[in-house]
């Protein structure tokens, strides 16, 4: 090869090297410019952003009912012994702009600064709202996630050519502690003789821990009795308001029968106590109402035991009435559960610890037992 041939060729050589390099360059700032907010939809509109960290005290089966409305996959949280469940639910509504979306990207943080993509939820065609007529959702499968943990969710969507909107509101919630509860009096699994003097019912959580107005803004539960003949007696529902520092009954009921709580003096009630992770219910204190009228016969009265009947009593959360509750079951009775809120003026998130007993109520996995009077 002539000296000329071999400068020739290594011109040419240079000439596609630099030509390659310029065609990279070009598809590189096409892809830059295709993934940056686009003008089509950063006009998007995030509304209703929630996240829901719901933590049970045990399997997640014994919580599945026929009347699920979606299917819900529960995990175990890192380092629980035994194993007990949880789902995270990340929400949000779009605007009602004409821009379409074909998915939505999901971010998580533990410390709210430094996010990390976990997950994509991609529809396969365009849609401006979701397909089921009901809030944009993702359900967060990470089994590692850390009880006690504050987690930060928020949301990018994306159009069929790769452009992205906004980032949502961040939403986050605090990873609460699961327990379980034992009704202790009148004793478990037992027949007890019960007097007029000792209408006390004592129920006892198995950890402590959540008991402190830094972890829970409110901890709910309901005492049911029912004559053993089928009639309900007593239906009484009540909160311990950490803020306050008060046991509170609902100053009403809303028409569909869930509670209207308030948190004025006139909802304290004082026959309520607790001490050493048991509680106490006092039904000869005349401050112990609370009692739903449309759901406890009115031939019994809210406090009165008839001589020689025998009676069930159990300790549920609240009754949900003929709604949706947070995991998809239709006019159900929940267990008794620690709840603290996270809101903003953007968004808003709701850390629940629910006790062992079964999601659509009367019937817990202790039992309902037995007393005579």
């Amino acid at each position: 090869m002539t000296k000329e041939s071999v400068v020739f060729a290594r011109k040419q050589a240079l000439f596609f090297s630099t030509l390659a390099s310029i065609l990279i360059l070009l598809v590189s700032c096409a892809n830059a410019t295709s993934n940056a907010v686009s003008s089509t939809i950063s006009t998007l509109s995030f509304s209703k952003v929630t996240l829901k960290l719901l933590s049970y005290g045990q399997s997640y089966d014994t919580f599945a009912v026929t009347r699920q409305r979606r299917l819900v996959k529960a995990l175990s949280p890192a380092g629980t012994s035994p194993a007990t469940s949880y789902v995270s639910l990340f929400q949000f509504d779009l605007g009602s702009g004409t821009s379409t979306i074909l998915g939505f990207n999901v971010y998580r943080s533990s410390d709210g600064s430094s996010y990390t993509q976990i997950g994509t939820e991609n529809y396969g065609s365009l849609t401006s709202t979701n397909s089921l007529g009901t809030p944009f959702e993702y359900y967060d499968y990470d089994a590692t996630l850390v009880l006690g943990t504050t987690y930060y969710y928020k949301a990018q969507a994306f159009d069929a050519s790769g452009n992205l909107s906004s980032m949502s509101p961040v939403a986050s919630a605090l990873f609460m502690k699961p327990f379980t509860l034992t009704l202790t009096s009148p004793s478990n699994g037992t027949t007890t003789a019960v007097t007029s003097s000792t209408r006390t019912f004592f129920f006892t959580l198995s950890d402590t821990t959540l008991w402190t107005a830094s972890l829970s803004d409110y901890f709910y539960f309901s005492l049911f009795i029912k004559d053993k003949i089928g009639d309900p007696v007593y239906y009484g529902e009540f909160r311990y308001d950490f803020s306050m520092g008060q046991w509170q009954a609902p100053g009403g009921y809303n028409h569909n029968g869930t509670a209207n709580w308030t948190s004025s003096t006139a909802t304290q009630v004082t026959g309520i106590s607790y001490s050493s992770a048991t509680i106490s219910v006092d039904l000869l204190d005349s401050t112990v109402s609370g009692n739903d009228d449309s759901y406890v016969s009115s031939a019994y009265g809210a406090f009165e035991l008839l001589s020689g009947h025998s009676y069930e009593w159990d300790i549920f959360g609240d009754w949900l009435g003929t709604s949706y509750d947070d995991v998809g079951v239709y006019d159900a009775m929940d267990s008794a559960f620690f709840a603290k809120a996270t809101t903003s003026a953007s968004a808003t998130g709701d850390g629940v610890s629910y006790a062992n007993t079964y999601i659509n109520g009367e019937g817990s996995l202790n039992g309902s037992y037995s007393f005579s009077y």
